[in-house]
């Protein structure tokens, strides 16, 4: 069981996987026990075994019924439902938690609320001009091509595969860690709808409508190029799993996870440009978006008060850059207490508090709870 498909393209969330059909504790799963449909005569064999058994009608008894003295809405109960309930039950709390706007038709905001309940723009995603990247941009494309044969398993790997790198890196074991990878899907799956609801509204052409000469090595995906996911989605992953592991057991803090995991969501970031479906300047907006998420996320699963940065990236200031990884805080740039790296074309705004959950409540802070207990 890994993290392959659990959110949408690039990485991690589908149907197959954990939480969705055919998934782990979901439908068709299990073999027989607790399954249906497995013999096409199994629903006969069961109606005359209950004939035979069950006896005449008795109403049971009042001490014989299930209770229903515990308070509505329990996130304990998360624990009795199977996979793929847990799943939708969280994809709402984390995609109703987020609001989308586009106030000047240039500039993608996700907004959040505040602890007085007033929405706060959380990332704000300005997109650059085709002339910009035409000038500054492109050019770096076509050069990074020359390193496709010595990165090409890597990047057919990552198509689909953020979740094995991440997994391989840490570790993260499927039968130690069931709880982790369903909160790790569940960020993925809420993290994938919102960049594709930014890409559709920025609508920015990819490398390879600019020029043939880019010719990509692996399908460019049928949506825009700024930001790119698999940067935001690498940067958030690792965030989220950096933090349980800190939060489960501090020497893992200790032993510098957060450096090499910091750099393997750069690398998987590089190779999309190497592989001729992104910008540089994709990647840095994907770095804010992620980065930026991954914290949300974080603090709004520990059910505790917080204070979230609000950044904005202008996309037409990037310049003539590359993505600059090799000049990265490796050792803070996943830590949640440490501003977000210093990028050209990154502005930011005073941080504003989060209102914390009501953790006997919330289902997203039962789930982190568990997760954290299988990093102890």
């Amino acid at each position: 069981m890994s993290l392959t498909s659990l959110a949408g393209d690039g990485s991690i969330a589908g149907d197959g996987s954990i939480g969705g059909d055919g998934s782990i504790a979901g439908d068709g799963s299990a073999g027989t026990l607790g399954g249906g449909g497995v013999f096409a005569h199994l629903p006969g064999a069961l109606v005359t075994t209950r004939d035979g058994i069950v006896g005449p009608w008795a109403l049971p008894k009042q001490d014989q019924i299930p209770s229903n003295e515990e308070p509505a809405d329990l996130g304990e109960r998360m624990r009795r439902w199977e996979a793929r309930v847990r799943a939708q039950v969280l994809d709402f709390e984390l995609l109703s938690s987020l609001r989308f706007d586009l106030p000047d038709g240039e500039t993608a905001r996700l907004l959040v609320r505040d602890n007085n309940g007033i929405e706060c723009p959380l990332v704000e995603l300005e997109r650059p001009s085709t002339e910009y990247l035409l000038n500054n941009q492109l050019f770096h494309v076509y050069n990074h091509a020359d390193l496709r044969r010595d990165r090409a398993a890597e990047i057919l790997s990552q198509i689909k595969g953020i979740d094995i790198f991440l997994g391989r890196l840490s570790p993260l074991h499927p039968e130690r860690h069931r709880y982790t990878l369903e909160l790790l899907a569940a960020f993925f799956r809420a993290l994938v709808s919102a960049e594709m609801r930014i890409k559709h509204a920025l609508a920015v052409p990819r490398p390879v409508e600019f020029s043939p000469q880019i010719m990509p090595m692996i399908q460019t995906p049928g949506h825009g190029t700024f930001p790119a996911g698999h940067a935001a989605e690498s940067f958030m992953g690792a965030t989220v799993l950096f933090a349980l592991m800190e939060v489960g057991n501090k020497r893992y803090a200790d032993a510098a996870w957060d450096d090499r995991l910091a750099r393997l969501a750069a690398r998987i970031s590089v190779n999309r440009v190497i592989a001729g479906m992104h910008f540089p300047v994709d990647l840095a907006a994907g770095l804010v978006l992620g980065l930026a998420v991954g914290r949300y996320f974080v603090a709004l699963a520990k059910g505790e008060e917080a204070k979230l940065t609000p950044c904005k990236f202008v996309g037409g200031k990037y310049k003539i850059m590359e993505f600059p990884w090799a000049d990265f805080p490796w050792g803070t740039i996943l830590k949640l207490t440490e501003p977000l790296p210093e990028l050209v074309a990154t502005t930011k705004s005073d941080p504003f508090p989060l209102t914390p959950s009501d953790k006997k409540s919330s289902p997203l802070c039962w789930l982190w709870g568990e997760a954290v207990k299988e990093w102890q």
